[in-house]
């Protein structure tokens, strides 16, 4: 009975060093894993809000840049336009740059 109970104890002992390797470097893959893909949805994240703000900005400057487009060089609705555009970005900005951007 003692010799039983030495072999069962011998082969789990086997059994447990053989199998915690593999189950620690699973777990260890499961974690990086987990880790990429929590890092992939936070990317994810980023780019529809960077997404989110050019439409929003793209929505304010629309009608201007069409009008900066459309009128003639130095004309009444060209200098509207180009003051439009100024203000949605709070400052001086190129303009038929910003125009080709949104448009792209």
């Amino acid at each position: 009975m003692k010799n039983l109970d030495i072999n069962n104890l011998a082969r789990t002992v086997i059994i447990g060093g053989v199998l915690l390797p593999v189950t620690l470097s699973m777990t260890g893959l499961l974690n990086v894993s987990a880790k990429s893909i929590r890092a992939a949805t936070v990317k994810a994240a980023e780019v529809s809000n960077a997404e989110q703000v050019r439409s929003d900005m793209g929505d304010k400057v629309f009608e201007p840049c069409l009008d900066f487009y459309f009128s003639k060089a130095d004309s009444k609705l060209e200098r509207e336009a180009k003051n439009d555009i100024d203000d949605a970005f709070g400052g001086d900005v190129d303009h038929s740059g910003v125009c080709r951007y949104f448009f792209s």
